[in-house]
């Protein structure tokens, strides 16, 4: 699986170093805790208690419960890359549900939440016309008209499913 990741793909470049560190053959939490002994540790997905709600697990114990497949293995790099970042998600999430429960749905801020954690991206300092673009859903003038902007300023792609569907 992890072998199946061109690692020279542009939209990869924020990970390439961490990717290209991953043991092969290993299950994807040991390949992921042999790139740093850092917290979060990864632990595999059988390891969540029945019940239990993943962020919440994630919060209360520093573990993140993994399956073998691309989806996880991107949010594991994607929390060795942008710990901070994961990490306050993971808490504004485990916030919510301490808030609320967990119901048939998510609600109005966990969606948000799961939204940018599954397909955001970071875009620091882009400049104003791609930001006025962007604003007016000018598609058009965002990625043709000022597409030579985007070389210097392109974002890093944050969301773990996106990088798989990018896989």
């Amino acid at each position: 699986m992890i072998a199946a990741v061109d690692w020279s793909r542009p939209w990869f470049g924020p990970w390439r170093a961490w990717g290209e560190r991953l043991p092969p053959g290993l299950p994807v939490p040991d390949a992921l805790n042999a790139l740093s002994a850092d917290s979060p540790r990864f632990v595999p997905q059988a390891e969540l208690p029945e019940g239990a709600a993943y962020e919440t697990f994630i919060d209360r114990t520093g573990q993140v419960p993994t399956r073998e497949n691309l989806h996880d293995l991107f949010n594991g790099l994607v929390w060795r890359g942008q710990t901070p970042l994961k990490r306050q998600l993971n808490r504004l999430q485990a916030d919510e549900i301490e808030r609320h429960g967990i119901g048939p749905r998510r609600g109005p801020v966990r969606d948000a939440l799961t939204l940018f954690d599954e397909f955001g991206a970071l875009w620091r300092d882009p400049p104003a016309p791609l930001v006025d673009a962007l604003r007016r859903r000018d598609w058009l003038a965002l990625f043709l008209t000022h597409r030579d902007a985007w070389v210097a300023h392109e974002p890093v792609v944050f969301g773990h499913a996106l990088l798989e569907q990018l896989a």
